[in-house]
């Protein structure tokens, strides 16, 4: 029965088309039936929705928000209300997707250069590295994936 002033402003749709089912139609239309689904499973099950997905801004531009809600049940177990959160994360999905971006380049480059790449977890006490880094040092090969060894 309410949806904030602030969300119906982002996506230039009235409050009034929004509610009941009509929140979907506002999200990117790859996107609606994972989240649907989701939601229907929240109100089946009463467990916490908690969904990424793209919506139009009032431009008709989307953007990524990270909902999360939780279904306010009445006496008789249905659902009387939502209560839950809708959060931008546009930019930090940016930021996330340019750095796999730059990933797959360093580790094309070193590749071709035939280098291999290692980093160091402070918090377990383990190097990570690529095989051609696994190869030039004589440690074991796990593979396409970077592999774990502990240095002592």
């Amino acid at each position: 029965d309410y949806v904030s002033h602030q969300w119906v402003a982002f996506t230039g749709v009235p409050a009034s088309e929004q509610l009941g089912s009509g929140w979907v139609e506002v999200l990117h239309p790859d996107d609606r039936p994972r989240a649907f689904a989701a939601w229907q499973r929240a109100v089946a099950t009463a467990e916490p929705y908690d969904v990424e997905y793209r919506v139009r801004r009032h431009d008709g531009a989307y953007e990524w928000f990270k909902v999360r809600g939780q279904a306010l049940h009445d006496a008789e177990g249905r659902v009387a209300r939502w209560f839950g959160t809708a959060v931008n994360v546009h930019d930090l999905k940016q930021v996330e997707l340019t750095l796999r971006e730059r990933q797959e380049q360093l580790r094309l480059a070193g590749d071709a250069a035939g280098v291999g790449f290692w980093t160091w977890d402070t918090g377990s006490n383990q190097a990570l590295q690529d095989d051609t880094c696994a190869a030039l040092f004589g440690l074991p090969s796990a593979g396409p994936r970077p592999t774990t060894e502990v240095l002592a």
